[in-house]
C-alpha cells in the first residue's frame, strides 16, 4: 500500500511538480492550497507525512503546525516545513512548532524525497 503524503502550498504550480514527482516515486499524494484546509485535509485523511509551506493564505504553516501537532489523531505525523522563508530564526524554533525537518524553495525532487524517506523510516 503506497504511503499517503499531504502536500499543502498555495502554488499550483508547486502542489503539481512536487505532487507528479512524488507520485512517480509510488507515493499516494493529496494537497491543499492553503493552511485551514490543510489541516482539516490531515485530520480526515491521516497522511503518513506532511510537506508545507510557511506563508500561505488563511493562516500560515507554522499556525497549521501548531494545529496539527494538538489533534489527537494527527499529532504523530512527521511534518517537513518546505519554503524560500527559511532563515536563522525560522530554523531556531523549527522544533517548537512541531515541525521533523526543513527544506529551502528551490529545491530538487531528489533532495526532498532523501528527506521523505529519512522520516518515513
Amino acid at each position: 500500500m503506497a504511503k499517503k503524503i499531504l502536500l499543502i502550498d498555495d502554488s499550483p504550480y508547486i502542489l503539481r511538480f512536487i505532487g507528479s514527482s512524488l507520485q512517480n516515486n509510488g507515493y499516494e499524494v493529496l494537497t491543499a492550497e492553503n493552511a485551514y484546509d490543510g489541516i482539516e485535509r490531515a485530520i480526515k485523511a491521516i497522511p503518513d507525512l506532511i510537506i508545507m509551506d510557511l506563508k500561505m493564505p488563511n493562516g500560515n504553516g507554522i499556525d497549521a503546525c501548531i494545529s496539527i501537532r494538538t489533534a489527537p489523531e494527527t499529532c504523530h505525523i512527521p511534518i517537513i516545513l518546505a519554503s524560500a522563508h527559511i532563515n536563522e530564526l525560522v530554523i531556531k524554533d523549527i522544533h517548537l512548532w512541531g515541525i521533523n525537518d526543513y527544506i529551502r524553495k528551490p529545491f530538487t525532487p531528489h533532495s526532498l524525497t532523501e528527506k521523505i524517506v529519512a522520516l518515513m523510516r
